[in-house]
């Protein structure tokens, strides 16, 4: 009897505990729902774009207010009736006949810059293949249009200055950032698309060397008219890579056409060439014994007297017979000096680096932050703050040529 009794009481608690618990999951992992708001609701002010938790709802956010404007299902029922238009042979993965069921989940979302449409990418995935759908979402009038069907899985979107076009670079089973793609937002079509093939004939490679050539892209940027697209590719192969030894840039057209290697590098903001050691030769350098450091002929110098003691006696590194010293000054902050290895003068840069510097031996041009190491450490995004700046040493000083900002 006294079991009976027991149970009666915990059965509706344990019933209540389920039902707050069951409140609070809803309510942290922020289960959007499937309401689509009027385009009057949505319009004025600024808005953000993301994605659900699970993938699953393209999300708006306006203010305090979060919620779904698209889900996947509801592209499916659009894909379901519109398939045939955009994918007009049938794609096949391992024998199977891909459909818009197969697209389970979104993948990436790119407001654009007007912020009234929304690019978003939906991915199918079997027998270690990613099949990526693109499309437009009007926000306005709700209406869906695909623009292409790629293979590989969407690693990256980078918009045209005049939000017309974007590239995006693809992962593949072979891969990450194994292929490039350009896509026409206003004509809804795919401008070209570069692979490992594409790249490794214009290499001038032969069949067996395609094979293992990744070209893994990167550094993708805009000209400032929105006419061409640089970017870069790696191959340990090519003995005129820029920058690092298996770095390799690139220009193509918009339309795809006149893909062409660059022997000269390029400030891709301005289409302007970049100044380039070969440009400030110093034919002679310093054979002898460095001098020691005059200590009196800086200020500075006493402060850091064994830093350019030790730095010294390594000899010239830069513009015939200076050396460089350079040590750290805080986060991101490398103080910078040069001593003339036949007098022992001490110089101070009136500037400090933030990620390193480059300097010959051969040249007096002096290069703070190199574009390359910038890359190294930012690979997507690079912060404002960080730029590359070209001096030429002359007179005894830093002249600034150039600013990449």
């Amino acid at each position: 009897m006294t079991k009976l009794v027991f149970s009666k009481i915990w059965i509706p608690v344990i019933l209540i505990i389920l039902v707050a618990g069951g409140v609070l999951a809803w309510q942290y992992f922020e289960v959007p729902s499937e309401e689509v708001k009027t385009p009057e609701e949505i319009a004025p002010g600024e808005v953000s774009v993301s994605l659900s938790p699970d993938l699953r709802s393209i999300l708006i956010q306006k203010d305090e207010e979060k919620f779904s404007i698209l889900s996947i299902s509801q592209w499916q029922k659009w894909a379901e009736e519109n398939w045939t238009t955009f994918v007009p042979e049938p794609i096949i993965i391992a024998d199977i006949k891909t459909s818009p069921e197969d697209f389970y989940q979104f993948d990436m979302v790119s407001l654009f810059p007007d912020k009234n449409k929304i690019v978003f990418i939906t991915e199918a995935y079997r027998a270690l293949t990613t099949l990526a759908a693109i499309g437009v979402l009007d926000m306005r009038t709700r209406e869906i249009s695909m623009i292409d069907v790629d293979w590989g899985d969407v690693e990256q979107i980078i918009w045209s200055p005049d939000a017309t076009h974007f590239a995006y670079i693809l992962g593949t089973a072979r891969g990450e950032r194994d292929r490039l793609s350009m896509n026409n937002v206003v004509e809804k079509k795919n401008m070209f698309s570069l692979d490992a093939k594409k790249i490794g004939q214009a290499l001038g490679f032969k069949n067996r060397d395609l094979i293992e050539f990744m070209p893994h892209f990167r550094d993708v940027k805009w000209s400032s008219d929105g006419r061409k697209l640089y970017f870069s590719t790696i191959s340990e192969k090519d003995p005129e890579a820029l920058g690092r030894k298996d770095e390799i840039t690139w220009v193509i057209n918009v339309d795809g056409t006149d893909l062409e290697k660059i022997k000269e590098i390029l400030d891709v903001e301005t289409d302007k060439r970049l100044p380039r050691f070969e440009d400030f030769p110093i034919p002679e350098q310093f054979k002898g014994t460095p001098a020691p450091v005059d200590f009196l002929s800086h200020p500075s110098a006493p402060k850091f007297k064994t830093r350019l003691t030790e730095g010294a006696k390594e000899g010239p590194n830069f513009a015939g017979h200076y050396t460089i010293v350079s040590w750290g000054c805080s986060t991101n902050c490398q103080s910078i000096a040069v001593v003339d290895a036949k007098t022992g003068t001490a110089y101070f840069a009136p500037f400090v680096a933030a990620i390193g510097s480059e300097f010959r031996i051969d040249s007096n041009l002096f290069i703070v932050n190199p574009y390359n190491e910038i890359k190294e450490v930012y690979d997507v995004k690079i912060p404002p703050l960080f730029y590359s700046a070209y001096y030429k040493w002359e007179n005894n000083q830093f002249i600034e040529i150039y600013d990449a900002r």
